[in-house]
Parts: C-alpha cells; structure tokens; sequence
C-alpha cells in the first residue's frame, strides 16, 4: 500500500518543479499543493532538498521504466528511435524552461542516470539497426548513441522554447535523426 500523504507530496513537488522550476518548490508551496500540513512534510522528509530528490528519483524511474516498455512494443529500430525523439519533444513541450536550473549535484546525477538510461535505448536501437541493416554498417552503436542522444536532446530544446512550432520540430527532428543512420 502506497503512502497516501508522501504520493501527495511527490505529485506536488513534481508540479511545481514543472511549472516553476526548483526555485518554486518551498516547503510552503508544496504544503499548500500537497493539501497536507508542513508538518506531514517533516513527517516524511527532513527538508526541501529532499523532497526535490525524492520527487525527481521517482519519476525519471518511472519514466524510463514506462518508456522502456514501449520501446518493446516498436518493430523498427527506425520507429524506436523516431519514437525517442517523439517522446523527448513531448516531454520538453510541458517542462519548464529552467527545469535543470538550480539542481545541487545529487541531483544532477539522477539526471545523469536518466540519460544514461535514455542512451541505453538509443543504443540497442542503433545496434539492431546496423544488424538488420537497416542502418548503415559503419555506425558505432557507443559513440554515435551519444552524437545522437544530443541531437534528440536538441529537438527537445528547440520544442521547449518554441512549443508553438514543435510539430515542425519534430518532424525536422525525426527525419534528420533517421538520415544520420539510415544506409
């Protein structure tokens, strides 16, 4: 059974990340969002910081467990990586501008770990790309991942700070992406 109060919490603390970056999240702030005293907060976590580290753990885990899943589904090493993309412009399209900004290192490595695990999909798609041959033999799955982990990671910033273009982002996105690997 899940804590009723510490889920409340999180979602809170997420909320707020998203919408006003860490600067945002004060122990009041997610109080008041969290509809819980300041003292259930205490209850639960000894300060801000924690809180903050608990809600992005939570859900960089959730997010890449959810998208490795639907990696899965796709057949196409093409389609996993147009999906990679999809994912990371929908993704930046509803995060705040400075979402990164203000993260202490703790917290800069769990989205360290988020990326690596990002990379990871970017990989074995470029892995079974080359095997099938859909991909273009001369790909070196390590590096060229990264190369085109920041690529995608781009298209993502772009959508961020124009979401009102982001369709045609994401099509460029997704076609350069393809043509950087395709044979």
């Amino acid at each position: 059974m899940t804590d009723a109060p510490a889920a409340r919490i999180i979602h809170a603390a997420l909320g707020l990340i998203v919408e006003h970056g860490i600067g945002g999240v004060t122990m009041s702030a997610v109080a008041r969002q969290a509809g819980v005293a300041r003292q259930t907060l205490y209850n639960h976590y000894p300060d801000i910081e924690s809180i903050v580290y608990a809600a992005v753990d939570a859900h960089q885990r959730e997010s890449l467990d959810q998208l490795s899943e639907l990696i899965r589904t796709v057949d196409s090493p093409s389609g996993r990586l147009e999906h990679l993309v999809r994912h990371t412009a929908a993704v930046a399209a509803h995060s705040h501008p400075n979402f990164k900004h203000g993260f202490s290192s703790k917290h800069q490595e769990l989205l360290a770990q988020y990326d690596r695990g990002f990379r990871t999909l970017v990989e074995a798609a470029l892995r079974d790309g080359v095997k099938t041959r859909e991909f273009r033999a001369d790909i070196d799955p390590r590096p060229d991942a990264v190369l085109l982990q920041r690529m995608i990671e781009g298209a993502g910033e772009l959508v961020s700070n124009d979401p009102d273009n982001g369709a045609a982002t994401v099509t460029t996105a997704v076609k350069t992406v393809l043509a950087a690997v395709r044979t």
